[in-house]
C-alpha cells in the first residue's frame, strides 16, 4: 500500500516557508510516498466596528 502525506499551504497569517515545503519533499522522497499539497489562501475583509447613525 503506498503512503500518502498531505500538506495544505497556508497564507495567514503567515505563508508557509520554504523550508516545510523542502522538508516535506524530503520526508515524502524519504518515506517513499505521494506528496498532495493544497494551497488555501485565506482573506479577512477589512471590518469596521464603527457604527455611524
Amino acid at each position: 500500500m503506498k503512503r500518502h502525506i498531505f500538506l495544505p499551504l497556508l497564507t495567514y497569517p503567515d505563508a508557509t516557508s520554504e523550508f516545510i515545503i523542502s522538508n516535506a519533499v524530503a520526508l515524502a522522497h524519504h518515506m517513499q510516498a505521494t506528496l498532495t499539497v493544497c494551497a488555501v489562501e485565506i482573506t479577512i475583509p477589512n471590518v469596521s466596528t464603527r457604527c455611524r447613525r
